[in-house]
């Protein structure tokens, strides 16, 4: 009853679903004020002034929503599917640029970055690239997905790409991005009804590619045996973690007040972007995270709703593109909370919609677009049939 409830649009006479709408300003709003609150020590420290990153968060808010709006009224479902090898293209391009001396910008040992006068993660594009690809393969082959015949080429039209983008993004190195894709490649395959035998297969192949990663570079694995305790090490492995977990140990029931946070003071590396949740629960307390993450569940909920409505009408596209985005913030926002209370290795995530990053504003901005767009074209179909 409570699922059924919050996946339902508000009234069909609505342009669009205000309530879907209101939750990504919320979650965008409370993120600003996080920022605007966890980067004083570092606004300080780098830009010479306290409101340095948040002055940046807020041009990168309203770029996105800039973004948002040009796709929801000129972007097509014709539009993605005609040039959605292009934009793949552009993605694979954009990551090889990051290797360019003079473009590539490097920060802590990693090649995640190209510098334009602004600094561009290319991979944050790429998983709104893999989104359009998945969504137009989905709708083109989804009987031929249903049924094991033609398995072992599908597995191949999907995995090159993968391996193309996957092997890019390992050199830069950033092995989060690359579970990201992975889950949203995964997920999508599976809610469109795959094969269980295909999916299987698939799953294999990304689980054991994933655990060589990881066994092969020894930080990686660091990473993945110390997470479970950080204080056998909290000035090295562990210190990220352990002051993290302090964090959420000083905010108690209902937090230490908004601008009172003391890990923020470059106690917690990268207190405003993958470990703002942390500040976040030191000032809010766990009342403050329950209600952040109700609205995660929420957004999730309706995003899951939309996309069972779109499947129900048969567009193929709309439905798997929808569902790759909730995918994708699901599974982003899961990895970022968990590693920041320590329930999950701690990765180069940010939580979507709330901590800094120019490049996942963006990226996120053009994916919901695209989603409000959906809806509104599905409500404007639906007020046009019951006119008839």
């Amino acid at each position: 009853m409570i699922w059924k409830t919050l996946t339902q649009p508000m009234s069909q006479k609505q342009p669009i679903d205000w309530s879907l709408l209101g939750l990504i300003v919320l979650l965008m709003g409370i993120g600003l004020m996080m920022v605007a609150s966890g980067s004083v020590a570092e606004g300080v420290r780098i830009h010479e002034d306290t409101f340095g990153f948040f002055k940046r968060q807020l041009m990168y808010v309203v770029l996105s929503l800039i973004a948002a709006f040009v796709v929801f009224k000129f972007v097509t479902t014709e539009l993605l599917t005609k040039f959605r090898l292009h934009i793949f293209g552009l993605g694979l391009l954009a990551l090889m640029l990051v290797f360019v001396p003079g473009l590539g910008h490097e920060v802590k040992g990693a090649s995640r970055w190209i510098k334009l006068g602004f600094t561009l993660q290319p991979s944050e594009f790429m998983k709104l690239a893999f989104i359009i690809f998945m969504s137009a393969y989905v709708a083109r082959f989804h009987e031929d997905l249903t049924h094991i015949k033609g398995g072992f080429t599908h597995l191949m039209k999907i995995g090159l790409p993968m391996l193309m983008a996957g092997g890019l993004i390992i050199m830069e190195p950033d092995l989060g991005a690359i579970a990201v894709i992975a889950a949203i490649v995964l997920g999508m395959m599976f809610l469109a009804g795959t094969n269980i035998m295909i999916f299987a297969s698939a799953l294999s192949v990304v689980a054991v590619l994933g655990a060589l990663a990881i066994y092969f570079e020894p930080y990686r694995l660091k990473r993945i045996t110390s997470f479970s305790d950080p204080w056998v090490d909290p000035y090295g492995s562990g210190f990220q973690l352990s002051h993290a977990l302090m964090a959420f140990g000083r905010g108690e029931w209902t937090g230490v007040g908004l601008g009172n946070s003391i890990e923020k003071l470059q106690y917690l590396p990268d207190a405003h972007t993958d470990f703002l949740v942390s500040v976040y629960a030191e000032e809010f307390g766990f009342m403050g995270m329950a209600f952040l993450i109700t609205l995660y569940m929420v957004l999730i909920a309706k995003l899951y709703g939309l996309a069972r409505r779109a499947q129900a009408q048969s567009l193929r596209f709309e439905s798997a593109f929808v569902y790759g985005v909730a995918v994708w913030i699901s599974v982003q926002a899961f990895i970022n909370m968990a590693m920041n209370m320590g329930a999950f290795p701690t990765k180069g995530l940010t939580l979507p919609l709330f901590s800094y990053g120019g490049s996942s504003y963006l990226a996120m901005g053009l994916a919901l677009g695209f989603v409000m767009r959906i809806d509104y074209l599905m409500r404007q179909a639906a007020n046009k049939k019951a006119k008839k």
